[in-house]
């Protein structure tokens, strides 16, 4: 269960990366034309930010959610919403500094007083997007979790 967990983390924040990089740069007539960032240090800068806030995340429920995650389904579907929520808020933030930090041709000082005032917004956008996937993903997750328990 706990190897599932982790996998399934990661997995989820890995797609959101990628739709993240292929969403282009998020002006407002250039949502939807996909164009992957050819830039791949920044790339990697995303995939690895997904892989941190998914084991991040999934060690800290793991740690303080066992039981809920062993109970009924519907205390494991609302622990895997909130996971996803607060995965996708720390994402988000983790996204914000690596976009800050490499896109943008301000000095350092400038950058980190940047981030540090767009931090709080994109968490907060991060999490409500994080909600909305979650209520869609918590469902099958928790299904699987429950037969896992159930095989173990």
């Amino acid at each position: 269960m706990t190897a599932f967990l982790r996998i399934s983390a990661v997995l989820v924040g890995m797609a959101n990366v990628f739709l993240h990089s292929i969403a282009g740069d998020g002006e407002l007539g250039n949502v939807f034309i996909w164009n992957l960032d050819p830039w791949w240090p920044q790339n990697f800068l995303y995939a690895l930010s997904a892989i941190v806030a998914g084991l991040l995340i999934s060690s800290v429920f793991l740690r303080f959610t066992r039981r809920e995650l062993q109970g009924s389904f519907f205390a494991r579907y609302g622990v895997m919403v909130l996971a996803i929520c607060l995965g996708g808020a720390v994402l988000s933030g983790f996204l914000t500094v690596v976009g800050i930090s490499f896109d943008s041709p301000l000095t350092i000082a400038e950058r980190l007083l940047e981030a540090l005032s767009a931090l709080p917004f994109t968490a907060v956008a991060g999490g409500v997007l994080g909600a909305a996937e979650g209520v869609i993903l918590a469902f099958p997750l928790a299904v699987i979790l429950g037969r896992l328990r159930t095989a173990g």
